[in-house]
């Protein structure tokens, strides 16, 4: 039996290229195989919320922009700096999930349609990759039982063979050079600024919001299509890359090392390209993903509000994804009111409320995330992240000796622990050791002075690494003192952490002394 080691991944670009068919098939397959999903959640009536010139510049307007970087934050952004609105949000009425509820538009309304794309089977930011170079974006179209087009986002030109419309919602990092013009051409080391970077990473979701104007003359149903699609490459960069050349009758432009504002034509010869095809290819557009639902349209005069059925255990779930991708836009308000509505929905599911209590943190408000913890604990007294957020909301009230203690850890993995988890931790370990031999057991003889400024203090919640600082490419290698200091029994063990980028230095604890970390990790192991 002869076995493949085809690798699909997500690369439409090379079999085009190499006119490889079937493995372009591979890709597209792999592509559409429930890596990530689209919701076409919820219809959303009330104003767009106003924003005066008074409140656009407070901190707590501008908060979202400090942690801009060139590449996406993930869920960790919620320690930087929280997000609020910055004036108040109108009255809203939520109608979800659509597709169960189809509640009826009214012609001459406007209304917001909230889609949700969440990754499912990614374990990387979506996409991954040389995200300035990829279309990827989420497309929404509504079309009436009349065959009229009113509303399309997201559409492609020249029979959806050109360049994606510009005001799409994307999926990628738009860098500028130093003159402000977007970096196209793979040119990274002009990139000077980050005008957006959206990503969604993994096990998360992005909640895109649409503003849809029924029309006065619309036809009796109109049906919304969501699709999330993917094209490697950008259509600019494709074209530039087979065919560019400047543009010989621009003359005078501005180029340099930080930017180039020349024009380019793309009828460049394509003679000499690498592959098979010697042409601009035409690369493929992926839906990954689609959604579709269809809604009644009635005159405004001939009905009032429809009749809502309360929420089924069943959307606990989409409504905790719609939360999610609230949250990690920074609509704090939305995503309480979100979570909160997966706490009805299904009060056993202790994640609905730990999602409430993260909101909160980031609110400032430890107390209140604390009584919803507290729920989610009597459910789950094992769930870790509720842990977590515990230790923040203590963290947040100046209670930091009660932050570190962490009873999920202590109380039933430290005889579990393999050799190489000592290897690991072994500065946990010596806490628990200091703390047996106190007779006090008191605060003040389990810890000791931080530890020096060059050390990154991380937080250690899971013997297994479960923690966004360990695995951090800024983090040093530090096992409480240089390799050099320990035993040679222990050198096998320490060898091969200092050449990783993993470090797990408590928080308050001294570093290790030679006979310390000699007595918690086995020799010879």
């Amino acid at each position: 039996m002869v076995h493949s080691h085809r690798f699909a991944a997500a690369n439409t670009a090379l079999p085009v290229a190499f006119k490889d068919d079937e493995q372009l098939q591979a890709v597209v397959d792999f592509l559409k195989a429930g890596q990530v999903t689209v919701d076409l959640f919820a219809l959303v009536r009330g104003e767009e919320p106003t924003f005066s010139e008074s409140t656009a510049g407070t901190p707590e307007a501008t908060a979202g922009r400090q942690i801009a970087s060139t590449f996406a934050v993930g869920e960790e952004a919620e320690m930087v700096a929280p997000v609020r609105p910055a004036a108040p949000l109108a009255v809203e009425e939520i109608v979800a999930p659509l597709d169960q509820r189809r509640p009826t538009l009214f012609r001459g309304e406007s209304v917001r349609i909230d889609a949700v794309v969440r990754t499912r089977n990614v374990g990387h930011f979506f996409p991954g990759g040389t995200v300035d170079a990829f279309d990827t974006w989420l497309e929404l179209k509504a079309e009436d039982n009349q065959g009229k087009t009113i509303f399309w986002s997201g559409s492609v030109e020249d029979n959806g063979k050109g360049p994606v419309e510009p005001g799409a919602h994307f999926y990628r990092s738009l860098l500028l050079d130093g003159n402000g013009n977007p970096i196209t051409k793979r040119n990274a080391w002009a990139a000077r600024s980050v005008l957006y970077v959206r990503l969604i990473p993994p096990g998360a979701a992005n909640t895109v919001r649409f503003r849809l104007q029924v029309p006065v003359n619309s036809g009796s149903e109109i049906t919304l299509t969501a699709k999330l699609n993917y094209r490697k490459f950008a259509w600019w960069n494709t074209q530039w890359a087979y065919a560019g050349e400047r543009d010989p009758s621009h003359q005078d432009f501005a180029l340099g090392p930080h930017y180039d504002d020349g024009r380019w034509l793309f009828t460049g010869s394509t003679a000499n390209v690498s592959g098979a095809l010697k042409e601009i290819p035409n690369l493929p557009i992926v839906t990954m993903a689609e959604a579709k639902v269809s809604l009644p349209v009635m005159d405004a005069e001939a009905g009032g509000a429809s009749l809502i059925p309360p929420d089924e255990a069943d959307d606990a779930l989409r409504w905790n994804d719609y939360g999610i991708g609230l949250l990690l836009q920074g609509d704090l308000r939305a995503a309480e009111n979100a979570f909160l509505r997966v706490t009805t929905t299904s009060p056993d599911y202790a994640d609905g409320w730990v999602n409430v209590a993260r909101v909160r943190v980031q609110e400032g408000d430890p107390e209140g995330a604390r009584q919803v913890l507290d729920k989610a604990l009597e459910l789950e007294p094992d769930l870790a992240k509720a842990h977590y957020f515990y230790g923040l909301t203590l963290k947040a009230d100046g209670r930091y000796d009660e932050a570190r203690h962490d009873p999920l850890f202590e109380g039933r993995y430290e005889d579990s622990l393999r050799p190489q988890d000592l290897a690991m931790f072994p500065d946990y370990l010596v806490r628990l050791k200091r703390r047996e031999k106190s007779v006090a057991a008191s605060a003040e003889s389990v810890t000791a002075p931080a530890p020096p400024s060059r050390f990154i203090d991380a937080t250690v919640s899971s013997p297994f690494g479960a923690h966004a600082g360990l695995n951090s490419p800024r983090a040093t290698p530090v096992l409480g003192g240089p390799a050099s200091s320990a035993s040679a029994a222990n050198a096998s063990l320490i060898a091969p952490i200092a050449r990783s980028t993993t470090r797990a230095t408590i928080i308050g604890v001294a570093p290790l002394s030679a006979d310390e970390y000699a007595s918690v990790v086995p020799s010879g192991e």
